[in-house]
């Protein structure tokens, strides 16, 4: 199972249409349509490194680390529906339509759930579409447009105001090859007008007057742009004018290089409130390290030392006076942490180093006192043998001195035959 990503996280969230009236039309063969239905969904999200962290009757929700992965789960799934046959599950049963939204957003984690405005948006997104739809927010076309699968593109279908959300959201669909292209508008609250003529060069004008020659734009071309939260846990944010970062050029230049910096600022933002709720606990800090390891492909150098912690340290050596006192506080924690594990790994090197140079010194001195013993055997061994030769020397010579004595007693005295 996929770790669920936290901080920046890309939401995929399906529905099927006219799931109400399949229902109520032929229970059984929806239900088992909707067995078949889940498993393809989870087959996709799963392989693309997604986790399905709630399921409201039909429909899915998934966070992705990443939003070419979410991308690329959606149009797998669209890819597997479509291929199914359907016609097993009764012969006027037809094919099971599903529409996908995709978005992506800076968010809260409680437990296993998510929370914060982008739940909502990609919600309202959602429904927006129409059966073999795959709908992307702005948001998440930023981030995929210059790495879009093979063959695929994406559609344009304008600014629409969402239902009960404050800002409206620019809206394009996925078209992607062996896929049905679904032209049906979104179903939205309003489809906003196109924006006017261009605007002036701004990139001409004097730099003390650089807003001279501007349009005025109405409140529904305003986004709301969030860039974090204060040192009092408040977040905070900026509204931009999309006509101005469309048609200014310097500036959108400036925002695209800028992004890479605010993306990780959030990432780091949210582990601090973490290692915060912690109370400063280094295992906190480990585990926000742990969270980063899967986000960055299980990289094991992410654990202590890898790719979060050397970015940070980049960032702070570029962009220092752009960030607060606390979070330059937590990465050079992040810093000390490691710096104390390099020193632990150290110092378990040594002990085992000394512990090898003990056992070696050990098994000498064994090795010498076996040789020792030895040579005190193999001595006891010679002086026992020569004992043994001296022994049956002794004997011998004393029976070849005992014989000729013993020979003359037995002899005497003459017998008187023999006495002439």
């Amino acid at each position: 199972m996929n770790a669920a990503p936290t901080g920046t996280v890309t939401f995929l969230f399906t529905d099927i249409e006219g799931s109400t009236t399949r229902w109520e039309r032929d229970r059984a063969a929806m239900a088992a349509a909707l067995a078949r239905h889940d498993a393809i969904l989870r087959s996709a999200i799963a392989t693309h490194d997604g986790t399905v962290f709630k399921t409201v009757g039909d429909a899915f929700c998934a966070a992705f680390p990443s939003a070419s992965d979410a991308l690329a789960a959606a149009i797998a799934a669209q890819h597997a529906l479509a291929a199914e046959d359907w016609s097993a599950f009764g012969t006027e049963f037809g094919h099971l339509r599903v529409r996908i939204g995709i978005h992506t957003g800076l968010v809260e984690v409680a437990g296993s759930d998510y929370f914060g405005p982008p739940l909502n948006r990609v919600a309202r997104l959602t429904s927006a579409g129409h059966g073999g739809q795959i709908l992307l927010s702005l948001a998440t076309q930023q981030l995929v447009r210059d790495d879009l699968p093979p063959g695929v593109t994406l559609r344009d279908l304008g600014l629409h105001r969402l239902k009960d959300l404050r800002y409206s959201e620019h809206i394009f669909q996925v078209l992607a090859p062996g896929l049905p292209d679904v032209a049906t508008p979104p179903d939205t609250a309003e489809k906003l007008p196109e924006r006017g003529g261009p605007l002036a060069d701004v990139d001409l004008l004097p730099a003390e007057c650089p807003y001279r020659g501007l349009h005025a734009f109405r409140e529904a071309d305003a986004r709301l742009v969030t860039t974090g939260r204060d040192e009092a846990g408040h977040e905070t944010a900026e509204v931009v004018r999309e006509a101005l970062i469309r048609s200014w050029g310097r500036l959108r230049e400036w925002m695209n290089a800028d992004r890479r910096f605010r993306a990780w600022q959030e990432r780091l933002r949210f582990g601090m409130r973490q290692w915060e709720a912690a109370g400063r606990d280094d295992a906190a800090r480990l585990r926000f390290g742990m969270r980063q390891w899967e986000a960055a492909g299980r990289d094991d150098g992410a654990l202590l030392r890898g790719v979060p912690l050397a970015e940070a340290e980049q960032w702070v050596g570029e962009r220092s006076e752009e960030m607060t006192e606390g979070e330059r506080e937590f990465v050079a924690a992040g810093s000390a942490l490691r710096a104390r594990r390099e020193a632990e790994r150290e110092a378990q090197r040594e002990r085992e180093l000394e512990a090898a140079r003990q056992l070696a010194e050990t098994q000498r001195l064994r090795a010498e006192e076996q040789a020792t013993n030895a040579g005190k055997l193999r001595k006891r061994a010679l002086v026992l043998v020569a004992v043994a030769i001296v022994a049956v020397w002794m004997d011998r010579t004393r029976r070849s001195s005992a014989s000729p004595s013993a020979r003359m007693a037995r002899a005497w005295p003459p017998r008187s035959g023999m006495i002439r």
